[in-house]
């Protein structure tokens, strides 16, 4: 996986382009069939809760106490992810694209089953 999250010194250009087109065209960046929910929530969860702060520790930290859900915290973009996955998968998606470069959900979605 760590092929398919880019980290470079356009990781900030690239996430603001990614939002932009998002937020303009929401109806064909962000989509989610219903059969994929469940991969969608293991995959947030992993990245969010394992990968990323173990993968990259001085770019993401998980904050919080025990007793809530906590967050990651994003370094370079001071902003903070729920480590526990929205209900809603289109939310879960636009927060991933919001933090991290990645080449194609659709490939690592297909890869997990």
């Amino acid at each position: 996986m760590s092929e398919l999250i880019e980290f470079d010194r356009t990781y900030l250009a690239r996430l603001a382009l990614r939002a932009q087109i998002m937020k303009e065209h929401p109806e064909i960046t962000l989509q989610a069939d219903p059969c994929i929910f469940p991969a969608v929530k293991e995959l947030y969860t992993y990245l969010s809760g394992t990968y990323l702060p173990l993968r990259y520790p001085t770019l993401f930290r998980v904050t919080g106490s025990s007793s809530s859900c906590g967050y990651l915290y994003n370094e370079a973009t001071k902003t903070k992810l729920p480590l526990c996955p929205p209900e809603n998968p289109i939310e879960a998606l636009s927060l991933l694209g919001q933090n991290m470069y990645v080449r194609s959900l659709r490939t690592t979605l297909k890869s997990l089953g």
